[in-house]
């Protein structure tokens, strides 16, 4: 009897103090295989959880497996060890910060999966004005698929706002009729910022693409997208939806931009001053095209793309390129189409043997240095070795 009232007391302290933390609720990490919504509106909200799983049926009054919505200047944070959903309309993660001083955060250890018979979405990121929401998946990344239409990660502002994506894996999606593994859309006013660690493909119908870029009338607000992979589809790999001559865009892929149709379209608008495009290397179309867009404006933004230089030497050699730009927020070297570059290596204590762009070895000029081209489409990858 003793030992009942003291467990019951013990658990009346701890109850106590947990209503005693400003409105802050935590929760013990445990499984959930059903919809799990959560709203923070009269208080902040702190929940963790395993992993979160369930298949969406007609009769569930909303599509999302889990739901985070932060609003009346309230914040909403949720982890999870991973988040699967299966059905026919299923969003594996809905996030939304919905008024100015709201923000709702998730963090997921563990990959985030969407697979329906009809429109599958992996992770939906909005923000409503002025609200924040943020995303972190720190291993795993994110995948859709579908008979229909797929979408891996989507993110918008409806008016101002301000949203931070980081996914650690690869992101893709497969649809039948539609596939975008990247949707983003600048907000009318604050910053969209993703990065994604891995690659990022899709492929599906003739409207398909990896990434989705928009620049919509209203938007002034600024937008980065940043792959450390390659970027591909079996149609169109990049599309850019530039209606903006507000928006700043800077897009920045350290691997290939490879699309089976074309790497990389512009529509709406052909002035490309409010875009910056950097890229390891671009493939190029059947008309050895690497942009394809209105007429003025594709010749333009192919000799506009900065293509990211890699070199590597061994220990003890120090490398120096001349011709190149340093962008110093982004840290990549880059150079245009049909500029010249000339890598000037330094070994210390040993003897430059070769300099080689991919396979082909470079040929030492009078002042020491290799020049080479930078070729369209890019593809630069320089590397020393030593006698």
């Amino acid at each position: 009897m003793k030992n009942t009232v003291k467990s019951v007391f013990s658990l009346a302290l701890a109850l106590c103090l947990l209503l005693s933390l400003g409105g802050t609720y935590a929760f013990a990490a445990e499984d959930s295989s059903r919809p799990v919504e959560i709203k923070a509106s009269s208080e902040n909200v702190n929940r963790s959880y395993g992993s979160v799983s369930a298949e969406i049926s007609d009769a569930l009054s909303s599509n999302n497996v889990l739901g985070v919505n932060a609003e009346h200047g309230h914040t909403a944070e949720v982890s999870a060890e991973s988040i699967t959903a299966s059905g026919g309309f299923p969003t594996a993660l809905f996030l939304c910060g919905s008024d100015s001083g709201s923000r709702a955060s998730v963090t997921v250890a563990n990959g985030i999966s969407s697979s329906g018979l009809d429109t599958a979405f992996g992770a939906s990121v909005s923000s409503f004005d002025g609200g924040a929401s943020v995303l972190r998946v720190n291993a795993g990344g994110i995948e859709a698929r579908s008979d229909e239409y797929a979408f891996g990660l989507h993110a918008r502002s409806f008016g101002p706002g301000n949203i931070d994506l980081n996914v650690n894996g690869d992101v893709t999606a497969s649809g039948g009729t539609q596939a975008r593994a990247v949707f983003l859309a600048a907000p009318e006013s604050g910053s969209l910022r993703a990065e994604v660690t891995g690659k990022v493909s899709a492929s599906g119908g003739s409207d398909s693409a990896g990434a989705e870029i928009e620049l919509g009338e209203d938007s002034s607000g600024s937008l980065l997208f940043r792959v450390n992979g390659d970027l591909s589809c079996s149609k169109t790999a990049l599309t850019i939806r530039n209606a903006s001559t507000r928006a700043q865009a800077t897009i920045v892929v350290d691997g290939t931009i490879k699309g089976g149709v074309s790497a990389v379209k512009i529509s709406d608008r052909e002035n490309i001053d409010n875009l910056r495009l950097f890229a390891w290397k671009i493939s190029r179309d059947d008309q050895g095209n690497t942009v394809s867009c209105g007429s003025g404006a594709a010749g333009e933004m192919q000799k506009a793309v900065g293509y990211i230089i890699h070199a590597s030497a061994p220990a003890g050699v120090t490398l120096r390129v001349a011709g190149v730009s340093y962008e110093q927020e982004l840290g990549i070297y880059t150079a245009t189409e049909g500029s010249q570059i000339t890598l000037y290596p330094e070994a210390s204590g040993g003897k430059i043997a070769a300099v080689y762009n991919g396979d082909y070895a470079l040929k030492q000029g009078d002042d020491g240095g290799y020049s080479l081209t930078v070729p369209r489409g890019g593809g630069v990858e320089l590397r020393v070795e030593l006698a």
